[in-house]
């Protein structure tokens, strides 16, 4: 996934989110596990979490859709589970999954954008026209908004627009840190502020041009998040994302449209967490439980994350996760790590119905959700164009430092 390393400013030396992340999740991996959790459904609001695990009811005119971008998988992994020697890069570039893109429109007269909505990281930004290494379908000309307005700063020079530098995980951008009027959904937000794309090194092939941060402030770099611009126009700051059939997805901004659209019942309220005691709050984060062969959930926290739809984990837990998913005999005979593919466990998809697999069960604000065997995988291609093979939803988090 295409994780965010939270923004260093131009200028402005700074230890990196990242860098604080994984400090933090160092100290406490040990005795609760810190796992990144990527929910089919997800209501961000204020200081409060509402998470909904089954599915919704059909939703038309979606705006939000689901987007894959895996490699074919090698069969001949399978029985093999060695996972070699394979970078964090390039589990970073396979674990990104589908991701959740929705249309924008930025500037006056509005030009459509497509941004990747990403709950890991507070900023937004859009390519510029200039930007000759962006290579993605919709690039933002400024000379044709009449609102467009951009920040400017003191330098011995005299005054010149602010550069904004912002690396992630797998990539950097650089810009420049403007205003101008940006639509999603049907909320208007004048002189919202981002970031303008003059040059970037991202991940190829990919279906989005910029990106959405629905993140808290404390990640944010480039001026006011959208939240906060929300609040600040007397709106509820609440995003709302429930999927609906063949990819599709409905988004709703500033109401509460979303719970309107999941079946009674089936929503359960959690509060949002700092990353460390006593921080201010940065990326969505909760307490919760894990469980499968256990009665008791194992108390377990959870970055929430719509940027994946792996449930990630930290690598010093991670051998002990998967062993529980499967009996050993099963995941050594048909089971294996690709290293072509960035490391992520495939399996032949017959391993869903082996003797000895049982659901995983995730405790999320006091109701236990249950993940059926089926649903832990997800199908994808053989590299041989032969029958279909089952990806582990379950992988190995590769911001997570090595304990």
């Amino acid at each position: 996934r295409f994780r965010h390393q939270p923004p260093i400013v131009r200028r402005t030396p700074a230890r990196s989110a990242a860098a604080r992340l994984t400090n933090v999740m160092a100290q406490r991996c040990v005795r609760r596990i810190l796992l990144l959790l990527a929910l089919p459904s997800v209501v961000l609001a204020g200081d409060v979490l509402r998470t909904q695990l089954r599915l919704p009811r059909r939703l038309s005119d979606s705006t939000p859709h689901a987007r894959q971008a895996f490699p074919p998988f090698d069969r001949g992994v399978l029985g093999r589970p060695g996972a070699g020697n394979i970078s964090a890069r390039e589990r970073l570039r396979h674990a990104r999954g589908n991701t959740v893109v929705a249309g924008i429109r930025v500037g006056t007269p509005p030009q459509p954008m497509q941004c990747l909505v990403d709950s890991g990281s507070s900023d937004l930004w859009v390519p510029s026209t200039r930007c000759e290494s962006c290579t993605n379908a919709h690039h933002f000309r400024a000379d044709r908004s009449s609102t467009f307005h951009p920040h400017m700063e003191a330098t011995p020079e005299g005054q010149r627009p602010k550069a904004v530098h912002i690396a992630y995980g797998s990539g950097e951008i650089v810009g420049y840190n403007v205003q101008d009027t940006v639509v999603l959904g049907e909320m208007k937000l004048p002189s919202q502020d981002f970031v303008i794309v003059e040059d970037a090194a991202l991940p190829p092939h990919r279906t989005w041009d910029g990106i959405c941060g629905l993140g808290w402030r404390q990640l944010a770099s480039a001026g006011q998040p959208l939240y906060k611009h929300l609040q600040q126009l007397g709106g509820r700051a609440v995003f709302g994302l429930v999927p609906g059939g063949a990819g599709k997805a409905f988004i709703s901004v500033g109401s509460r449209e979303a719970e309107a659209s999941c079946r009674p019942g089936t929503l359960s309220w959690m509060p949002a967490e700092s990353l460390s005691p006593g921080g201010e709050p940065s990326f969505w984060v909760t307490t919760g439980g894990l469980a499968i062969h256990r009665k008791r959930p194992v108390t377990s926290r959870f970055l929430v994350d719509t940027g994946t739809t792996f449930l990630l984990a930290p690598p010093g837990i991670y051998g002990d996760l998967v062993r529980s998913i499967f009996p050993r005999d099963v995941f050594e005979a048909r089971c294996g790590v690709d290293p072509s593919a960035g490391g992520l466990v495939v399996c032949d998809c017959g391993v869903v119905d082996a003797p000895g697999m049982l659901p995983m069960r995730v405790q999320l604000g006091g109701r236990e959700f249950v993940l059926p065997v089926e649903k832990l995988f997800q199908k994808v291609h053989a590299r041989d164009g032969g029958q279909e093979l089952c990806l582990l939803q379950v992988q190995e988090n590769p911001m997570a430092p090595p304990e």
